[in-house]
């Protein structure tokens, strides 16, 4: 099995208002193949959401590496760990633009993994966003011209995988992490368990290095390849 996603050693401390120091991430040791999942179990403020934002760049880690790909990431901003890292949470607003329909979501996301204009004036675009529609068993496809902001809980949280899928696919990038913070844990049963199996595909077709945290034990149980418990800071 090749490693996509490496950490070695990450730590990380945050100040409280008294001057004191809390320490969230103790020498965290992680590998994630391609193609597997791996879950993370723990209880709320264990560090679980850190660790992901540290990963996907949008907090520091204090010490320690985090590889993609054999390439030493930890010093890189966010927005140039796009293609290698993606990330779906809970939170609507985070993931997708509310105020555009389904179907202009997977363009524009389209568009900019290749140029702009050219991309949009032969079709390419388009093209890739039908052949996005069809996942999921088309479940998407007839809410295409509908906006972000008018689907049910369980279709925003399905186009929300399926567009970090669609960007890795369009991207054509070998081996990429996918983050995700709890993005089931507000949907209903029926709902979850659509949006989790779909997510299971795509980490096996697009060979995906997941990393799921959550607090449910069904949800690990499901999806997971490999589960692991995260407590004191350190993984279990």
């Amino acid at each position: 099995m090749v490693v996509v996603l490496e950490l070695a050693g990450v730590r990380k401390e945050f100040q409280r208002a008294d001057g004191s120091v809390r320490s969230v991430l103790r020498n965290v040791v992680m590998q994630v193949p391609a193609g597997r999942v791996l879950v993370l179990l723990g209880e709320n403020g264990c560090g679980k959401t850190t660790l992901l934002r540290i990963i996907d760049g949008s907090v520091p880690c204090d010490a320690g590496t985090v590889r993609v790909n054999g390439v030493d990431i930890s010093a890189w901003p966010q927005f140039r760990r796009a293609g290698q890292v993606t990330m779906v949470g809970q939170a609507r607003e985070a993931s997708l633009a509310q105020s555009l329909t389904v179907e202009e979501n997977l363009l524009v996301a389209t568009a900019r993994t290749h140029q702009w204009i050219g991309s949009l004036r032969d079709g390419r675009s388009r093209r890739a966003v039908d052949a996005a529609l069809t996942r999921a068993d088309g479940r998407l496809a007839p809410l295409r011209t509908s906006q972000v902001r008018s689907l049910s809980g369980g279709e925003h949280q399905l186009l929300a995988v399926m567009l970090a899928a669609h960007i890795v696919a369009q991207l054509g990038v070998a081996g990429t992490a996918f983050l995700l913070d709890e993005h089931v844990a507000h949907l209903d049963p029926d709902a979850a368990g659509l949006v989790l199996d779909f997510t299971r595909a795509c980490v096996i077709e697009f060979q995906l290095a997941c990393v799921l945290v959550t607090h449910d034990l069904e949800t690990a149980i499901r999806i997971g390849d490999r589960v692991a418990v995260m407590a004191g800071g350190v993984i279990a």
